[in-house]
């Protein structure tokens, strides 16, 4: 097996808990872990970062920041990249980059990362160069490995898929059992996500009339939503429409400690989305033994298996997310899924599993030998 060193070029790992900015992370533990880590590249992060200064000394490493100036990345890159190591490309639009230094042999190859939206769609350009010429390439999810495939003419099976995994240290308190219900009682929802308008695709606004459904049936259920954006005012605006403002909560932005205590509180999570990616916070759910509502579009349906971790229900149907909301309702059935949602996060996104088949994968590339 290769020792080689392994170069990271992101466009930003810290300073955020997003999906993206995640799998930065877990990568440079990996690489930390096997004691295969080579230089940090990154566009956005900043030297001044305090978690980035804490990962640095106890990694004993550093990182080249440029802080949002793309042309002092590239400067980085070309003065400090190594021709002996592979670089992994955490952004397909820092992609031409890697595709020059490997122009000018200052690395020996690349592997670019696909995330979701961003890959959904034809390149072109240098994009689509770096691309057709990359080493290797990775996706998070099935659905994005296929779309990517179709929309570039590429054949599938060049691409290996390394979904997320769950970064422990951001949780406290995780629950080792199932939860239970008991028949009757309140149902307690919540969703965390960004309410902007170009996102309305996540789903907020159905789980409200799912809500408004279940109060008409005599169901006893509440939602709580935690997040923000120009689109709040809308969906409060909604749920006033819906005559549920008792029902439904907007919490903004809050902190870990406060996120951590609307999963323990919660019952079930909610996100019937059309677009994630991947959908880290699922995992997040996972993590509090949390049942999920996703829906059978974008990379959520490779997360949330219907009847496994959750339930599925067709995207921009309240009446099937109020059913399945229902259904929930069921100790059984509610219970089986917080037993396949926990064991799901141990097993198919746990740590260990990322980071044995992240080397692997990029061991297997034959510039890595």
């Amino acid at each position: 097996m290769s020792h080689r060193r392994i170069s990271l070029l992101a466009s930003q790992a810290f300073g955020s808990p997003g999906g993206i900015q995640t799998y930065m992370r877990l990568i440079l533990h990996a690489l930390e872990a096997e004691a295969r880590l080579g230089e940090v590249f990154s566009l956005w992060d900043s030297d001044s970062d305090t978690d980035l200064q804490k990962w640095l000394q106890r990694a004993g490493s550093s990182a080249h920041c440029a802080e949002g100036n793309k042309l002092h990345l590239v400067s980085q890159c070309i003065r400090h990249a190594r021709s002996d190591q592979i670089m992994v490309v955490g952004h397909l639009g820092l992609s031409p980059i890697a595709l020059a230094l490997k122009a000018l042999g200052r690395i020996r190859g690349y592997v670019v990362i696909l995330h979701g939206i961003e890959a959904w769609c034809e390149l072109h350009g240098r994009n689509e160069l770096a691309l057709r010429l990359a080493d290797g390439i990775v996706a998070t999810t099935p659905f994005t490995r296929d779309k990517f495939a179709q929309m570039n003419e590429l054949v599938p099976t060049r691409i290996a898929v390394l979904p997320l995994a769950i970064e422990q240290e951001r949780f406290q308190g995780s629950y080792n059992a199932p939860r239970t219900r008991a028949v009757n009682e309140p149902m307690r929802v919540v969703s965390v996500a960004r309410l902007d308008s170009g996102e309305q695709y996540k789903g907020i606004d159905h789980t409200i009339e799912a809500i408004a459904q279940l109060t008409e049936r005599g169901v006893d259920a509440s939602y709580r939503v935690v997040g923000d954006g120009d689109d709040r005012e809308r969906l409060e605006r909604l749920s006033q429409n819906l005559g549920v403002t008792d029902r439904v909560d907007f919490l903004g932005r809050v902190s870990d400690e406060e996120l951590r205590k609307e999963f323990r509180q919660a019952d079930v999570f909610s996100l019937p989305s059309a677009g994630e990616g991947f959908g880290l916070v699922y995992l997040e759910a996972m993590y509090y033994a949390l049942p999920s509502i996703a829906c059978p579009e974008g990379g959520a349906q490779h997360v949330i298996i219907n009847g496994r971790e959750g339930l599925q229900v067709p995207y921009a149907d309240p009446g099937a997310l109020a059913d399945a909301l229902e259904r929930l309702g069921e100790p059984s059935l509610y219970e089986e899924l917080s037993r396949r949602a926990l064991e799901a996060l141990h097993t198919r996104f746990s740590f260990d599993r990322f980071r044995q088949d992240f080397i692997s994968i990029v061991d297997r590339i034959p510039c890595a030998e």
